[in-house]
């Protein structure tokens, strides 16, 4: 209780001082913002500040700290970031770091570390206080990955140490007892104890149990060891296997840790650029992913790797080849989906899957049994349980470590894996069914478990709960003990002396949680129904608790896998292998300074706050167009997104693209896109890639001297049928007009058909030529000379160009012929108006016609032209 106060003490007392002292003012320091993907927030970047000095890079306390979830304080020495409120995955505890110092300090379970050492100082300023970037994520059990120029950020997720620290706040919750937890009083205990054990040794009579006709001999000298014995292995065997709860948050955590290959994130991205060469073979796909880890490792320090939960992801599908020729049946059998899938990530996601859920079903194999060993070697002469429990255990783990792989999920997912995937897309998806769930977990090992059989029943339920009451009682002991002994000194925190306080706080939650499961089975279903909500928080208790086993089978003696977080042995190796130069550059900061924006582009907002500029009046048919320094950018209407660029200033970038490129190298940055050859002899390029588009105009030199980016645009759909996209058909007076593009299937044409109310078709058919790619369009019937009498307003896009890609006709049905008014192209507008040189889109205001087009310094306006009642047109001015 000491610790605990002292710690919301030592919290309330670093919160307390928050006098800001500014630092002298330094010229030297740079801002930037870089693009960020969160593991909370996959396929969405976002911003984060930084600040580079002397090729140091650093983070915003305040920003960061927040965006993971923390507190931030600030005082005249130093900036706390803490947490002391109870949360899934936000560990509670405190880091400190100190300003114009390397110095930080870091709570490990109660211990306040004071040993940790920056790699640089932290800085204060007017701009607000900086922290050394990956070292702090590596202190707030968090850490980074760069892909694609993307850093990828994990979200904070509870250490082992955390565990503890959980444990220590909830203990009397995790603890179960019968008259707290389920209203049962001491009385109504031994009563329904002496019931149990009396139907228990008549039942045991009946079925000719050879200990049940020991245990009435021994009765007459009330020695009870051979129901001591039976319900040790008993519970023996339920500690080593999976329970459904503990398989439910292994599936958690499995589609927590699958979900950083999602396709819209950074790295899905990156194992799904391998699809140019699909591969059915596993061996020859692990290469390949192999690959592609060699890439991530040379744009990674080795340290940041080591604390990424993608990296280590990856890492640990393409390092487990072995596993398979271990399981010849099991290679074939996802050898086969491999085939079947239809891109690289989804086979790399397959094998990933079942290599994550075969090391953690082997983890709990080997884990829990020596867990088990363990605890019950070491019990002293204060425990509780009798030398027959003891005995039973030690002489049944024995068996376990021989015959543990016949009750195992391992045993299960290799013999089992075609059904599991015949019934879901995926592992997770499939062990995510309450049906498969009760195959693996408790309630179905009767194909396997001798005392299975027909299940548990009330009786036995009451008597493994009995059992294992006296085991967590002896457990919490242990494990308390040996905890206390270990952090009463921060030298003593080691990953060896961690790995057993492991063993014991897993050994100890394990029987809790049998404890209540078993607890809550022998109540009867009448009980059961009349406190519903009592169960509910019971079993919810016993989820939590499941979450913490499932991460502590993973413990390790060396820290290897980063279990422990950052100890302070890890800040010693850290420092050693610390690369400033390779830190400054990964973080996506380009050569000279070069902004590159493509990751905001999905967001017009972030590329807003990113890039900056000013709107216009002029938009050009965008919802918004944006006028900076050397760069114009809009989103269509009704997008968030950015989705036409226009770029002269050599301070940006794209794709890898930039002003003063060489053509060539341009070229190659865009290898994975399509060419369109429209205008190569005019010395401009067009590349497309899905829906997105870029282009770029050479010098003389072969330099870039400009370049643009767009979208294709969504046409709006004015069809009365509702049919697809490329179709549109309208009313008018005396007849019925349809557009039908064959866009997107080639060769890309347009024909509008005129269909009279007396059974004439007129027929029109718009086709550019293999040359040019073809025409997409859209029509419209407004009445724009006020004679009553709608004129039909076809509108032409040439597919895959921006280069003045509209063209206009207007045209007016009378006495059943097609009269043209007008016609509009590039040519025409450059002859009628020096207000712009290109027709890229038009309007209908107010019987109007307003054309949009681009200015000769690559802006935008518009003209409108009125139409006479006799079908004559002119400029308004």
């Amino acid at each position: 209780m000491r610790k605990i106060i002292s710690l919301v003490l030592c919290i309330a007392m670093l919160i307390s001082s928050s006098n800001i002292v500014l630092a002298d003012e330094i010229t030297e320091e740079a801002y930037h913002t870089v693009p960020v993907e969160f593991s909370d927030n996959i396929g969405n970047a976002e911003t984060l500040q930084v600040m580079i000095k002397n090729d140091n890079v650093y983070a915003n306390a305040e920003e960061l700290g927040t965006r993971l979830g923390y507190e931030v304080g600030m005082s005249e020495e130093y900036v706390s970031i803490y947490n002391r409120d109870a949360d899934e995955n936000v560990p509670y505890g405190l880091t400190v770091f100190y300003y114009d110092s390397t110095k930080a300090g870091h709570m490990l379970f109660t211990q306040m570390a004071d040993s940790y050492e920056a790699p640089f100082e932290t800085i204060k300023n007017e701009n607000g206080v900086w922290i050394p970037l990956e070292y702090s994520l590596l202190l707030l059990n968090s850490s980074m990955l760069v892909v694609d120029n993307t850093i990828l950020i994990d979200m904070p997720s509870k250490n082992i140490i955390d565990i503890y620290m959980d444990v220590l706040k909830n203990n009397q919750t995790y603890l179960f007892d019968w008259q707290d937890d389920i209203g049962i009083s001491e009385k109504n205990e031994d009563t329904m104890g002496k019931a149990s054990f009396v139907a228990t040794m008549f039942n045991g009579l009946l079925n000719m149990d050879g200990e049940s006709w020991v245990q009435s001999i021994q009765n007459f000298a009330l020695d009870s060891s051979a129901y001591d014995s039976k319900y040790s292995e008993e519970l023996a065997m339920l500690f080593c296997t999976y329970s459904d709860g503990e398989l439910q948050q292994e599936v958690k955590a499995m589609n927590k840790l699958m979900s950083h290959f999602d396709g819209k994130g950074a790295l899905g991205k990156a194992i799904n650029a391998i699809d140019k060469q699909l591969d059915e073979n596993i061996d020859n796909l692990l290469k390949t992913s192999n690959h592609l880890k060699s890439q991530i490792d040379v744009d990674n320090n080795a340290s940041i790797a080591a604390y990424n939960k993608s990296y280590q992801a990856l890492e640990n599908a393409c390092d487990k080849a072995k596993f398979f020729s271990d399981a010849t049946e099991l290679y074939t059998k996802v050898g086969k989906g491999v085939a079947e899938a239809t891109s690289f990530l989804d086979k790399f996601y397959k094998v990933a899957e079942v290599v994550g859920f075969a090391d953690e079903f082997q983890n709990q194999d080997k884990y829990a049994v020596n867990a088990l060993s363990k605890f019950v070697v070491n019990t002293d002469s204060q425990s509780v349980m009798s030398n027959a429990m003891k005995n039973g255990i030690v002489n049944y783990v024995g068996t376990l470590k021989t015959d543990i792989a016949t009750y195992s999920a391992l045993r299960y997912l290799k013999e089992n894996y075609d059904d599991l995937i015949f019934e879901a897309a995926d592992l997770t998806a499939s062990f995510g069914l309450t049906a498969n769930l009760m195959l693996i977990g408790w309630s179905v090992m009767s194909a396997n478990i001798p005392f299975y059989k027909e299940g548990l029943s009330n009786t036995d339920s009451f008597m493994l709960s009995m059992y294992a009451s006296i085991f967590q009682a002896d457990s919490f002991t242990s494990y308390q003990t040996l905890r206390n002994s270990i952090f009463s000194d921060v030298n003593n925190i080691t990953p060896e002396n961690l790995y057993k306080i492991s063993q014991y706080c897993y050994t100890y939650l394990k029987f809790c949680y049998i404890t209540r499961d078993a607890a809550l089975g022998a109540l009867s279903e009448g009980t059961k129904t009349a406190v519903p909500d009592l169960i509910e928080y019971q079993n919810n208790i016993n989820e939590e608790i499941a979450g913490y086993l499932v991460q502590l089978k993973n413990a390790d003696k060396t820290n290897e896998s980063k279990c422990y977080g950052f100890l302070p042995e890890d800040n010693k190796e850290y420092l050693n292998s610390y690369n400033t130069n390779k830190t400054s550059a990964i973080i996506g900061l380009p050569a000279e300074n070069r902004f590159d924006m493509t990751q905001w582009l999905d967001s017009f907002l972030d590329f807003y706050d990113a890039v900056g500029g000013s709107y216009s009046d002029e938009t050009g048919g965008h919802e918004n167009w944006i006028i900076g320094e050397g760069i114009q950018y809009g989103n269509y209407d009704e997008s968030t997104s950015v989705d036409e660029i226009y770029i002269e200033g050599d301070e940006y970038s794209l794709y890898g693209i930039n002003v003063g490129m060489d053509v060539k190298e341009g070229q190659v940055s865009l290898k994975d896109w399509e060419e369109d050859t429209i205008n190569t002899d005019l010395g401009k390029y067009e590349y497309s890639y899905e829906d997105k588009h870029i282009w770029f105009s050479s010098k003389e030199d072969n330099t870039i001297s400009e370049f643009g980016f767009w979208r294709d645009a969504v046409q709006e759909n004015n069809n009365e049928d509702n049919q697809d996209e490329y179709y549109y058909k309208t009313s008018m007076n005396g007849a019925v007009v349809e557009v039908e593009n064959t866009y997107p299937n080639l060769p890309y044409t347009t024909k509008m058909t005129i269909t009279l109310d007396n059974g004439s078709v007129l027929q029109e058919v718009y086709d550019l030529g293999d040359n040019y790619g073809g025409w997409i369009g859209s029509v419209q019937t407004v009445d724009l000379t006020g004679d009553g009498i709608e004129e039909i307003i076809l509108c032409l896009d040439v597919v895959g160009s921006t280069y003045g890609a509209s063209q206009v006709y207007v045209y007016q049905l009378l006495n059943g012929n097609l009269y043209t008014l007008l016609e509009l192209n590039d040519e025409v507008i450059s002859e009628i108006t020096d207000k712009i040189n290109t027709c890229s889109n038009i309007e209908v205001v107010d019987s109007k016609l307003i054309v949009q087009g681009n200015t000769t310094a690559m802006g935008y306006d518009n003209i409108t032209i009125v139409f006479n009642s006799d079908g004559t047109w002119k400029i308004e001015e």
